[in-house]
């Protein structure tokens, strides 16, 4: 992204200043302050190609009058500190030990600031306390940066003062602009004869996991948003792709040969939002690949519309109609676990026969009345029929596992 740059070379950019000033690292009424000023900083290309050095040469800050709740004097109290606007520059800094590296692939920029604000600048505050030689303070700044135009955000740790009559005031800053972010959201939807995608299918509306069979193939959908240039990257496999888009997994016809195959094994795709000139953006997708006499874990609620039933429903574009279930398990254990020991299981899919099964016993695997597939509306009754249960009852919850078939 900005390896072709010469280097060294040095520019003065704006520094529109922001952060949040806190009485304790714990949080309470804080402040936020803004302020102006502006940067010079030399890159300087070191010996890694895909890095350069960042040397801070000069600042200049102005603050504005900044009211600050924090107790200075100890005495159980917040006073409000008063600090009118005022104006600093490189002799408050020591530039030997500010500054950071870029990198030149992402644009991800690391920064530190070591500052010394000397006890004249906080004159009004010597009536409160003893304010010494002053205030140390040491920022380490992370996130992005465009060296080019000087644009991006960066966000600073948590620095708490450790010692001096500002124990324990602690601030947190955003150094480069605000309001710039970046979004992904990313999800897979299984291809099967049931759950063909539907027209206009994005990312936010397909799943953020699916349970399949090793031969099943699936689609991963991303979608992101953002400003400046960013770059999309889907780790494993895919690499860099574009802002937003689908890839069919197996797909004979990519160039990409990790691609060819179906996914046999458990994996989960971590995507990323990078390189631009604003704060990253990370989501994920899990794909479970499901073998024999392995189970899937649900839960069911009562339902009075469904016939006064225990109901709940997988669809099959997360659950694979490939898996079939042979046996089931309703478990307790869990403080809000049914305790109604006899149940009737009916479970409906298109394309299979109807299939009812009989549970007369808790925490015991039963076998179904016919093999069914993994997805399908799954109804659970107290047997026998007519039974009436305790009050309490109805607002438990139904733990039931399926086993898949070898």
């Amino acid at each position: 992204m900005y390896s072709e740059l010469e280097f060294p070379f040095t520019r003065q950019y704006p520094m529109p200043l922001g952060a949040y000033v806190y009485p304790s690292p714990e949080g309470g009424v804080g402040v936020r302050v803004r302020g102006s000023g502006n940067i010079t900083m030399t890159f300087e290309k070191p010996d890694d190609p895909g890095k350069a050095r960042v040397k801070v040469e000069d600042i200049f800050i102005s603050l504005p009058f900044i009211q600050i709740p924090f107790d200075i004097d100890r005495d159980g109290f917040k006073e409000c500190i008063e600090l009118h606007s005022f104006e600093f520059g490189s002799e408050v800094f020591n530039l030997d030990e500010c500054g950071g590296e870029l990198n030149l692939e992402t644009g991800e920029i690391f920064l530190n600031f070591q500052l010394s604000i000397p006890a004249d600048l906080l004159q009004p505050l010597s009536e409160k306390a003893d304010i010494g030689k002053g205030l140390r303070i040491n920022v380490k700044e992370r996130g992005y940066f465009n060296p080019v135009t000087g644009e991006g955000q960066t966000f600073s740790e948590l620095y708490t003062v450790q010692d001096g009559p500002f124990e324990g005031l602690t601030i947190m800053g955003d150094q480069f602009g605000e309001d710039c972010k970046a979004s992904l959201a990313m999800g897979a939807w299984l291809l099967t004869p049931a759950s063909s995608p539907p027209s206009g299918l994005n990312a936010y509306q397909a799943n953020k996991n699916v349970y399949k069979h090793k031969n099943t193939p699936v689609m991963l959908l991303w979608q992101s948003s953002s400003a400046g240039s960013w770059q999309v990257e889907i780790k494993p496999d895919l690499g860099t792709v574009q802002q937003t888009g689908f890839q069919k997994i197996p797909d004979l016809s990519s160039l990409n040969t990790k691609l060819h195959r179906s996914i046999d094994r458990d994996i989960t795709y971590d995507g990323s939002v990078v390189g631009g000139v604003c704060g990253p953006a990370f989501d994920k997708v899990d794909i479970n690949v499901k073998k024999g006499d392995e189970y899937v874990q649900q839960t069911a609620t009562f339902r009075d519309q469904m016939g006064a039933k225990w109901y709940t429903r997988l669809d099959a574009d997360q659950y694979d109609q490939n898996l079939k279930i042979y046996k089931v398990i309703i478990d307790t254990g869990k403080p809000d676990s049914v305790q109604h020991p006899d149940w009737h299981l009916d479970h409906k899919f298109p394309g299979d026969p109807q299939s009812g099964t009989n549970i007369p016993s808790l925490n015991n695997w039963t076998f179904t009345s016919g093999q069914f597939s993994l997805p399908g509306d799954y109804f659970f009754k107290p047997m026998p029929q007519g039974v009436s249960l305790p009050g309490a009852e109805y607002q438990r919850v139904l733990y039931f596992r399926l086993l898949i078939r070898p």
